[in-house]
C-alpha cells in the first residue's frame, strides 16, 4: 500500500513539476514543523531543480503565503497521522484536520498576512529592510 501510495505521489508531482512549473524555479520553505523534518528536507533536496534547505533560507524571506505557519502547524497536529496508509486516506484525514483549526488562528493568520503585504507595498516591494527597520528599533 505505501509504495503505490509512494508511486501515486511521485507521479502526480512530476506531472506537476514538469509541466506546469518546469525547471526554473526554486522551492521556498519555511520553518513550519512538516517542512523541516528531514526526511522533508531529504526528499526536497533530491526532488526539486533547486531548493534551499531550512539553515540556509532567510528567516525574513517575504512569505507571501495567506496559510501562515501557525496554521500549517495546527494542520500537521490535527491530522492523525498513524491513519495514513494511502493517498485516499491522507486527502480524508486533511479534510478532517482543516475543520479543526481554530478560528482565532484564522483570524490572525488573514491579520498577519494582510500586514505582510501592506509592508512590501509601502517599500517599494523590498521586504528584508523593513524587517531589518522593526528589528532595531524594537531593540
Amino acid at each position: 500500500m505505501t509504495d503505490t501510495f509512494e508511486k501515486s505521489a511521485s507521479s502526480d508531482s512530476e506531472k506537476y513539476e514538469n509541466d506546469i512549473l518546469g525547471t526554473d524555479w526554486t522551492f521556498q520553505q519555511d520553518s513550519a514543523k512538516p517542512h523541516i523534518h528531514h526526511l522533508t528536507q531529504q526528499w526536497c533536496n533530491n526532488n526539486f531543480p533547486s531548493f534551499i534547505d531550512k539553515d540556509h533560507w532567510p528567516p525574513n524571506s517575504p512569505d507571501l503565503n495567506p496559510l501562515d505557519h501557525s496554521i500549517w502547524d495546527e494542520l500537521a497536529h490535527a491530522v492523525n497521522w498513524d491513519k495514513v496508509k494511502s493517498k485516499n486516506i491522507l486527502i480524508v484525514e486533511m479534510k478532517r484536520a482543516v475543520g479543526t483549526i481554530r478560528q482565532q488562528v484564522l483570524f490572525e493568520s488573514c491579520a498577519s498576512w494582510t500586514n505582510r503585504l501592506y509592508r512590501i507595498s509601502q517599500n517599494g516591494g523590498e521586504y528584508f529592510s523593513i524587517i531589518k527597520i522593526m528589528y532595531f528599533v524594537e531593540l
